[in-house]
């Protein structure tokens, strides 16, 4: 399934996570609802919007540890998904970006030029 905007997204883990972390809150212990939450963040690029309801729970100095956990799996799930997208970009996309980069430097460097002549 694919969902096209943020605010779709958005909606879209608001509509179905609120049963996983009512049934979290419910039964810490839990651990389907937990990795379905951290599964369905992922997907929906909302892994931070789950370690904000994570480090709420945080907070309480009685649950602070077993939040701490599942905080490190977010973190986890969230570098591993930044490094699929650093190795799902092609070399040619890279070169692209680096010659992008040093034209803009370029243009910027001559307008500074540009202003000091004048």
């Amino acid at each position: 399934m694919s969902i096209s905007s943020h605010e779709d997204q958005q909606a879209h883990f608001q509509l179905l996570s609120e049963p996983l972390w009512q049934e979290v809150k419910k039964d810490w212990s839990n651990e389907g609802a937990h990795q379905a939450l951290i599964v369905l963040a992922s997907e929906t690029g909302q892994l931070g919007e789950l370690a904000r309801l994570y480090r709420q729970v945080a907070e309480d100095p009685s649950r602070a540890d077993d939040a701490q956990i599942y905080l490190d799996k977010i973190t986890a799930q969230a570098l591993a998904l930044l490094q699929t997208q650093r190795r799902s970009e092609t070399p040619s996309s890279r070169g692209k970006n680096l010659t992008a980069f040093f034209i803009c430097c370029g243009v910027i460097a001559g307008v500074f030029l540009a202003l000091q002549l004048f």
